[in-house]
């Protein structure tokens, strides 16, 4: 369900792949430290994109838990 408000993940895919790719990019110029803070959903799609898995597949996963850290 779309909260009041909000967007479903296939509205969020655009906007993270193109976070991921800047991403990308800084890692190759040297800034390699990265701290993402966000949602279940966004991170959940963030890894998703990062990883380049089938956005079709978003719901075999799972949100991270609250207060989760993935290194």
């Amino acid at each position: 369900a779309i909260p009041p408000g909000g967007e479903s993940p296939a509205q969020m895919m655009p906007r993270l792949y193109e976070f991921t790719g800047k991403v990308m990019r800084d890692a190759k110029n040297g800034y390699g430290d990265f701290i993402i803070h966000t949602h279940g959903t966004t991170l959940r799609l963030f890894a998703m994109a990062f990883l380049k898995i089938d956005p079709l597949r978003y719901i075999d996963f799972k949100n991270p838990e609250n207060a989760s850290l993935y290194v």
